[in-house]
């Protein structure tokens, strides 16, 4: 948001209609990492917190061999429950002041919570680092109405002596644009700087002759893309420090190695076909699950969060296609 001066004033563009911050909780997870950090999100943005348990549908064979639904059975449900009133109680005694709800909801996990997206200021999903739950993470993130944090349960260990920073993976292409916006807003709300990735890849011959394109050219040419697209950024948020990398190599690694004691790690996502999306690489899924930090996904329809360029900025065409860090 903008003061009257123009500069940002910290706070998320989407907190002022008071969209809730909703988490999906695993099983067992009342206690876990994921209901912390929605719930200091949520006094921090100053808006509800909802609290969603989603028990996928499970089906028996009778004796028989009629299919006969589990889902209402008073075990299913009153363990689900119990996870809810415990995460419920958790939050309550922390942050008394939060306006909290929860619910359980009973069906395929990933349909429920896009519906629960659509109405929902940000999305945070959390559990344990398994299979199935990052099938989950990656097919909500990629469709999902809002921006999702997916924050995994780890093992504490101890700080480590660099300070905090939101990171951030930069692409050449303006998809990012929303990532960036929401990246230094979530910077400016915690008071850390924002450590800027763009990764890049050494030229390819492009003729039977094996001529190709100097390095030092390539890095100045990626060093380029990532001042562009800071820029508005840096008009917009003057006060928050930005560290900038460029190295040579993959985008979903140089953005999983900035992330080691990252407080945020944001990633955008372009909005695929089904086809698409199994054809294509995902950088953002990639860092979701292997990242050791909370990972954001903002896909590149969140205009709210992006910050356009100065009038008259000038246009350029990147002559060559990168493998992009989001998607």
């Amino acid at each position: 948001m903008l003061d009257d001066d123009g500069r940002s004033t910290g706070a998320f563009p989407g907190s002022g209609g008071r969209r809730p911050v909703v988490v999906g909780l695993g099983p067992g997870a009342a206690d876990g990492d994921a209901l912390v950090w929605a719930a200091a999100e949520a006094a921090v943005r100053q808006v509800p917190l909802r609290i969603v348990h989603v028990v996928p549908h499970r089906f028996v064979l009778d004796p028989c061999g009629v299919l006969l639904s589990v889902d209402g059975l008073p075990g299913v449900t009153a363990a689900a429950a119990e996870v809810v009133e415990a995460a419920l109680a958790r939050v309550r005694s922390v942050a008394s002041e939060l306006s909290l709800s929860g619910c359980v909801l009973a069906g395929a996990p990933v349909p429920l919570l896009l519906s629960e997206s659509r109405e929902a200021g940000l999305l945070v999903l959390g559990g344990r680092s398994r299979h199935p739950a990052g099938r989950v993470w990656a097919r909500v993130a990629a469709r999902a109405c809002c921006p999702v944090v997916v924050v995994r349960d780890r093992p504490r260990v101890p700080a480590g002596p660099s300070r905090p920073s939101v990171v951030v993976g930069v692409e050449a292409t303006g998809s990012c644009a929303p990532a960036l916006g929401f990246a230094f807003a979530a910077a400016t709300q915690r008071g850390v700087p924002v450590t800027a990735v763009h990764a890049w890849g050494a030229d390819v011959p492009a003729d039977l002759e094996g001529a190709c394109g100097a390095p030092a050219v390539a890095e100045a040419e990626a060093r380029e893309v990532l001042e562009r697209a800071l820029a508005p950024l840096r008009r917009r948020f003057p006060d928050v420090p930005v560290h900038r990398r460029v190295p040579c190599t993959d985008p979903a690694a140089a953005v999983v190695a900035a992330s080691s004691g990252a407080a945020l790690v944001v990633v955008g996502s372009r909005r695929l076909g089904p086809l698409r999306r199994r054809l294509a690489r995902s950088v953002s899924r990639e860092v979701v699950l292997r990242a050791p930090a909370p990972v954001a996904v903002v896909g590149a329809d969140r205009v709210e969060y992006r910050v356009p360029p100065a009038p008259g900025a000038r246009r350029q065409v990147l002559r060559r296609t990168r493998a992009r860090p989001g998607g």
